[in-house]
Order: C-alpha cells, then structure tokens, then sequence
C-alpha cells in the first residue's frame, strides 16, 4: 500500500504535465494533437480537478473553431459546480471564465463579455492569483470600450494591462497574452490617438513575426484590426489620393490575408471566421472601387455558408458587418438592364432576410439589459430602401414606394415595438399601407418619414406623404458641413453663427422635400431616423439675407405646426393601448428637487414654478426632501401627467447612463433616477414634460432609433413627451410651461398649446438676447398630439404670475446691495 501512493503520486503528476502540453499547444494552434491528449485525460481522470481542465481546455478547442454555443453550454455546465468554488480550484474557475468571455466576445454579445471579464477581475484581485489574470482582464475591459466607442474610458484599463506586462519577469510575459495587449492598443487609439498606431502595429507584428508560439488563435483578430486601421485611412482619404489608397489598400489586404491563412492552417472548421475574414476583403475592395473583385469575396463567404448549409439567421450575421457589392453609390460593374435584374435580385433577397434579422436581434439581446445595441449592425432594412429608391428612379413603379415605408417602419425602433407588445398585451398592427394613411390625411396635412444608410455614405432617405402624393427623395446628408448636431448653446451664442447653421439645415434636409409639399399644407408629422433625429426641424431657417435679429428669422416653426413620433406603426400600438386603459387618472405631479446644499446649481424659477402649478392647476407636487425615488415609484403609475423640473446626466455612448438628478437628501447616486427606475416604473401618462437639460442627447447606436430620455419614458408608457436638445433657462422655461399648460386648459392640442406658449413668450421679450431661441425653443414634443383635460385655478394663477415676474426684479435688487452696501452709520441707524 506505501508503494501505491507515489505511484498514483506520479499518475496525477503526468497528468498534470499531459494538461500544460495541450494548452501549449492549443495557443500554437495544434487542436489535434490537444485534442487527442485531452481525450485520454477524460477517459481515466486521476482527480476531479483534472477532468474539469480538460473539459474547459476542450470548450477552448471548440470555440477556436467556432463552436462557440456548444463552447458556451460546456462552460456553464461546469461553472455551476461547487466544486470550483473551493480555494484551489479558483484558477480553473477563472480560466473557464476567460474562454466564455471569449465565446461571447465572438458572438457579438458585448455585453455578456463585459459582464464576464469583471468578474474575472474581482477573482483576480480577491484571490491574489497571479498578476496574468488581472492583466487579461484589463485586456478584455479595454477592447469592450473599444468595441463601444469609448476610448477614453478603456485608457485606464489598457493601461493597467500594459504596466503589469511592462513590470512581469521575462519568462511569465507570454501568460499575459501580450498579442491581445497590443490588439487592444491598437483598437483603441483608432479612435483616440492615430500617432500611436504605427509604433504599437511594429512592435507587435516583430513579435509575431519572431519566435513567438503562443496567441496563435489572437493572431486572427490582431491581423483583422491591423488591416481596419489601413481601412480607416482609406474612407478617411475620400478617393482625393490615389497612391495612398493604392498602399493603404496594399497593407490591410495583406492583414486580412495573413488572417485568412492562420484560419485556413490551424482553424479549418472555423467557417464563421473564414466568412468574416471574406467579407472584409470584400468590403476594403469595394471601398476602393474594386467592385468585381468585391462580389468574388461575397461570392465566397455565401458559398461557405450555403455548403456548411448553415441556417439562414447566420447570413444575417454575415451581412450585419459589411455590404453587398451591390451597395454601391456608383455601380461600374453593371449597366443598364442587366444593373437592374442584379437590383431587383438584391431586393428579393434582403427581403427574405429581414425577418430572420429580427430574429437574430432577439437571439442576441442581453437578458440583463432592457435594449439592444450593436456598434457594427446593418439593417437589412436600409438596404430595401435603398434598392426600392433606385428601381423607382428606373420603373416609376408606386409599389417600390410601399415596400420602402414598410422597410422603414420595419427598421424604426424595432425594440420599443417588440418591448411595447410584451408589455401591454396589445397585437402588432398591420404594416401601413399608404393608400390607407393618404385616406386618412386632411389636404393640409403631410408625413414625412425618414431612414438612414449607414455611416459610410452619410446620406438619408424621406418618404413623404400628402392626401394626394406620395414621394421617394434621397438627401445627401454629407452635403451639411456645418457641426453635425443639433442648435446647442454654442451654435445660439450670436446670430451669424445661428443663421448659418440653421440655414444649412434647411437647404440641405428640408428644401429638397419642400417642392413635394402643396401649398395648402401646414402641418408635419415627422418620423425621425438616427441621423435625422440631430434637427430640430422648426428652428430650420429658410432665408438670411437682410436679417438681423432672432425674431425676424423665417422659421419653418411659422408655416407649419411640426410634431414628431418614432413611427406609424407605434402610433398604432398606442392607439390600441388607450383603448385598454380605464378613464383618466385625475392626478397630476411634478418632481421639483430643492438642490441648495449640493453641487448643483439652483433654480429658483422652477422652484416658483411647482407653487405655481399647485395653486393654478392643482399638481401634486413633490419638492424639497418629497421629490426622491421611492415617492416617483410609489406615485408615477398613477399619474396622467408628470412634470420634471431640474438636472439630468446624459451619455451618447451608452444609453443606460441617463439619469435624473432627484433626491438632493442623498449623496453620490442614490441620488440619481436611473434608466432602470424609469422604465420598470410602469405609466399611464398622458404627458411626461422633461425641463431638464439636454435629455433629447442619447445614444445613437441603435438602428434607426435614438435612444434619449424621451424615448424611455415612451418605453415606460406615456403617450408624449416633451424634452429638451440642450441646455433649459429657468426663467424663461418656467414661463412658457406656465402658458403651456394654461393652453392645455383652454382644449389645446399639446402641440398647438406649446407653440402658443412659445410666441407668448417672444411678445413679452424686451431685448434681442431674450429671443435668442436657446431661451424658448428649447422643448420639443414627440407622440400623442390629442388634447388633454386640464382644470385652471385664474384667480391663483394671476398672484404667482406676478410673483415669477417680479422675482428677477428681487433677485437684481439684493445683488446691488451686495456690490453697494448701505452705511447705516451715515444715514443716522442705531444698528452697528
């Protein structure tokens, strides 16, 4: 018996060593010869612990070669054992995490990534493991930031990753997988600081090129990112010079192919891969101007696909990153009848892949996350538009028209959809046909309805409806060379800057579509895209010539009553919901925090606005220690109107950061109502007002959606909002709400009732800087436009009226006797 226990000594020590063989030659790429080491590790394991790493190492084997659900369903089987939660099995644990952040990274399940990689990271620090794997963290945090667009915020990381590599003896430096350290370097600083790719693309490349054996399957993405920095340069470039293009195209083309050649040597069963690699060959090809060359790439990935007889929600996935040859601005590889069967053929097939796309977005949405957000996605949907657009320009077939909008409506916020349904139990309404919507249109009305195509070609196609017409018309957005983005405090700071902007938006968005618009029409309904949502189309200017002063401006805001929603379709959906609901809640609230005491500034005004709509409208009104989270919670469901006055936090990048400064009791963000709060609080509003700054910015990554505060809210359950594209004045914010809502009394329609208000407050103002319109024009009104019943106190009213006038009066007054205090002494007071 004493000899037996060195013996089955020595069986766990081979198998230990058999195990470190086949990782090291899983990072060479030998999956073979891992493969077959591992297996006779799992047939006669000598300890538990052994069998788990083998059966991890093996997931790794099946995601490398695109594998990655089965590489999922392994990891997850194994990381609920209690059995890695013992001390020393803390590494197995991590490892396994490590692979499944990769298996997501590959699927496109960005978050999940996220998710995964932190958790790596407090294991690390928790559990004092070696330094490696808080270097791979770091790593893995660093290119989800760059995934996401946001350099600044992964810097820290990858410099954390960077300086633990820097400082690690030389002979551990290859755990710290120093070829996805630099990936991440060069993935970030394509976005954040260029003069570092060069330096960071040499050294890594030296090192691969050397004696390095490990990273073999990283190798795949770090050439793939190699080859998008060149790509990068040749859409910067714009075609001006061709010699560039010629060597930029040179350089990413031999990326990609050194790509292709790892997976084709060491991954021959990962298709998906070598599909991905094709399609951007395919894509830098077409970029310059290389069309049939590009189809050949297509061509490959398609026949990939077809022969491994993948299903056809990964065609989607294919084309979500790239485009058909067909694409094209300028098409010089096809003319004149032949041209427009290879259109119509591309037609057909988008079509019969859109409803699978939708498939897909749902397969693929994060559980935990209440929207989908891909940095890199391609609506098949565009695409329709697009080749319906060019065949009507060709056949004049009205039908290419219907097939275009519905394409639209398909492609709009198809979450607030999906969620909307689910949510309320309501059925998806047929797809709008416009013979039915012209039918409903009175002479003077119009609706005009955007999409996008992509950030490549930077051009917006508009739908427009009249009673009589219908029209297809495509804007070359990238004509606009004023800022991109809407008229902010920096573009209202003087008149010349104003009226150019302005101005430029109008020439370029507007005019075009105006010759589709008869003269009898004066009302627009507005069914932003992505693009489209940057303007604010009433402040669009049609002339400047001889003007010089704000109130003098032609605003479109003076010919037309504009008003905007997300889509016909949901206008529908909301329909059916108000027919469900019950009558109307009587209660109406306004959450006006008191932020003395804290960093934010206050406001006075908005703090006499809440006295003001409590004694004129009968609000509820939470202020002072009242407006917090709880009281919203506990209150907002049973609303029909909801007013905020205050600040708010908003990030473009990342949807899930917008919040509402709240409970100035708290500190830190306690304080703070979150994305989460307001869409789990469940309405039944009729109008939510937003005086708060800037809650129309928000992320923009979503197809054809924008995702800001006020689409939130919608989410939530209120039928309109009115929101804010910048920076609110108190003052004159307060008094256009005051108006507002008298006209809401009065049986206004909301938009009427905020357009009145607005010229109420251009007649009262008394200097050129108050009609600046960073002072009235600041609220905009998306959704439901039907009158709301609202009950005015006028007897009240008149009192706070006068006292919201009077108070910048007060306010100047203790300011002077500030600056000049008054010498009692002199005047013969007894105060000392």
């Amino acid at each position: 018996m004493a000899l037996q226990i060195p013996c089955h000594a020595q069986h766990i020590l081979n198998q230990s060593f058999k195990l470190q063989q086949a990782d090291s030659l899983i990072e060479a790429g030998h999956h073979r010869r891992a493969y077959i080491i591992l297996n006779k590790v799992q047939k006669r394991p000598q300890a538990e612990t052994r069998l788990l790493q083998a059966l991890v190492l093996s997931a790794r084997i099946l995601n490398e070669n695109g594998d990655r659900v089965r590489a999922i369903e392994q990891l997850k089987s194994i990381l609920v054992l209690p059995v890695l939660n013992i001390p020393q099995n803390i590494g197995i644990r991590t490892d396994a995490y490590l692979i499944l952040a990769e298996c997501y990274f590959g699927i496109s399940k960005i978050e999940d990534f996220k998710s995964i990689s932190d958790s790596v990271l407090q294991l690390a620090i928790h559990n004092h493991l070696q330094t490696y794997y808080r270097a791979r963290a770091y790593t893995n945090l660093a290119r989800y930031y760059a995934y996401a667009i946001v350099p600044n915020t992964g810097k820290p990381f990858l410099d954390s990753a960077l300086s633990l590599y820097n400082n690690a003896p030389e002979k551990e430096k290859k755990y710290y997988n120093p070829v996805s350290i630099y990936t991440a370097i060069i993935d970030l600083n394509r976005d954040l600081d260029r003069c570092k790719l060069d330096p960071a693309i040499n050294t890594v490349v030296k090192l691969v090129n050397g004696n390095y054996g490990r990273e073999r399957y990283n190798q795949i993405l770090l050439w793939q990112t190699i080859g998008g920095v060149f790509l990068d340069s040749i859409n910067d470039n714009n075609g001006q010079n061709k010699e560039i293009i010629k060597r930029q195209h040179y350089k990413a083309l031999f990326a990609y192919q050194r790509a292709k050649v790892i997976l084709r040597t060491h991954y021959p069963s990962n298709h998906i891969g070598l599909v991905s690699v094709n399609n951007l060959c395919g894509l830098l090809n077409y970029n310059c101007g290389l069309f049939r060359s590009a189809e050949n790439y297509f061509r490959l990935s398609k026949a990939i696909l077809a022969e491994q007889k993948y299903p056809i929600d990964k065609y989607t996935l294919t084309y979500s990153k790239t485009y058909l040859w067909e694409s094209a601005v300028k098409d010089s590889v096809y003319t004149g009848k032949v041209l427009l069967q290879k259109r119509k053929e591309e037609l057909s097939e988008w079509i019969h892949l859109a409803p699978y796309w939708q498939s897909w977005m749902q397969i693929n949405q994060n559980k935990s996350l209440h929207y989908f957000r891909d940095n890199y996605a391609k609506s098949p949907f565009d695409n329709i538009v697009r080749l319906c657009y060019q065949l009507y320009q060709t056949e004049k077939d009205p039908k290419y028209i219907d097939l275009a909008f519905k394409a639209q409506e398909n492609g709009k916020n198809y979450f607030l959809n999906y969620e909307y349904k689910k949510r309320y139990h309501i059925t998806q309404p047929v797809l709008p046909d416009i013979q039915n919507i012209q039918h409903q249109l009175s002479p003077k009305q119009a609706i005009i309805s955007f999409s996008d195509l992509g950030s490549y070609y930077k051009s917006l196609y508009a739908i427009v409806i009249t009673a009589d017409t219908v029209s297809i018309k495509k804007i070359d957005f990238g004509r606009l060379h004023t800022p991109a983005g809407l008229p902010a405090s920096d573009i209202c700071e003087n008149l010349t800057k104003f009226k150019g902007y302005s101005n430029a938006a109008y020439q370029v968005i507007f005019k075009p579509l105006k010759g589709l618009l008869n003269n009898r029409i004066n009302a627009l309904l507005v069914f932003p895209s992505t693009l489209s949502s940057y303007f604010k189309f009433d402040m669009m200017v049609s002339d400047t010539l001889g003007i010089n002063s704000f109130s003098g401006l032609p605003y479109l805001n003076n010919n037309y009553q504009i008003r905007y929603d997300f889509s016909y379709q949901f206008q529908c959906l909301r329909g059916q919901l108000a027919k469900q609901k019950k009558d109307a809640s009587t209660n109406i609230q306004a959450y006006i925090p008191d932020y003395t005491n804290t960093r934010f500034y206050s406001l006075p005004f908005f703090t006499n606005l809440g006295n003001s709509l409590k004694t004129a409208f009968d609000f509820n009104v939470f202020d002072h220690s009242s407006s917090n989270i709880a009281n919203y919670k506990a209150n907002a469901g049973k609303a029909r109107i909801i007013q905020f006055a205050g600040h708010s936090s908003v990030n473009q990048f990342a949807a899930e950061d917008l919040k509402i400064a709240m409970d100035s009791t708290r500190k830190g963000d306690s304080r703070f109502l979150t994305m989460d709060d307001i869409i789990n609080t469940k309405l039944q509003a009729d109008l939510t007002v937003l005086s708060l700054c800037e809650t129309g910015e928000g992320d923009t990554r979503v197809q054809d959606s924008y995702l800001n505060m006020a689409y939130w809210f919608t989410y939530a359950g209120s039928k309109s909002c009115l929101f804010s594209y910048w920076k609110l004045d108190d003052r004159s914010t307060s008094f256009i709400l005051e108006k507002f809502y008298h006209y809401l009394a009065l049986g206004m329609r909301k938009s009427d009732a905020l357009r009145k208000a607005q010229q109420d407050y251009l007649l009262q103002a008394k200097s050129e800087e108050e009609k600046n319109p960073v002072y009235w024009a600041g609220l905009t009104l998306i959704g439901d436009d039907s009158p709301i019943k609202l009950e005015e106190d006028n007897h009240r009213q008149y009192w706070y009226f006068a006292v919201l006038l009077f108070t910048p009066l007060l306010i100047l007054t203790r300011k002077r006797r500030k600056q000049h205090p008054v010498n009692y002494q002199r005047l013969g007071s007894d105060n000392k």
